[in-house]
């Protein structure tokens, strides 16, 4: 594999090249300290979550709440439609991200 210097998304190097593997489908684990550890994994988790997640998210953002029950993992999912980041810990969203709009779709 790649030393890790190579595989630390913190690295401004690598912005590109996480952009492209982010197509593959599967989840990316990370460790605390931005070293991609694995990339396109599939999650099976026996987590139940206590409560069901908002409207119109999907099996990849139950996916990622349920890995936060069973584990200390903090999880992002990112829409494949609008490009906004959820952001789940304990089986809870967090808190939404939206993609930021361009100046130009602003008409400015």
């Amino acid at each position: 594999g790649y030393p890790e210097a190579e595989r630390n998304i913190l690295d401004p190097r690598l912005e590109e090249t996480i952009k492209e593997f982010s197509a593959i489908d599967g989840a990316f684990i990370i460790r605390g300290d931005g070293v991609i550890l694995s990339a396109g994994r599939y999650l099976a988790s026996q987590g139940k979550l206590d409560e069901p997640l908002p409207q119109g998210l999907g099996t990849r953002h139950e996916a990622a709440a349920a890995i936060t029950v069973t584990t200390s993992a903090i999880a992002l999912c990112i829409s494949q439609s609008t490009g906004t980041i959820s952001i789940f810990k304990r089986g809870h969203l967090i808190t939404d991200i939206s993609k930021p709009r361009s100046r130009a779709s602003e008409g400015l």
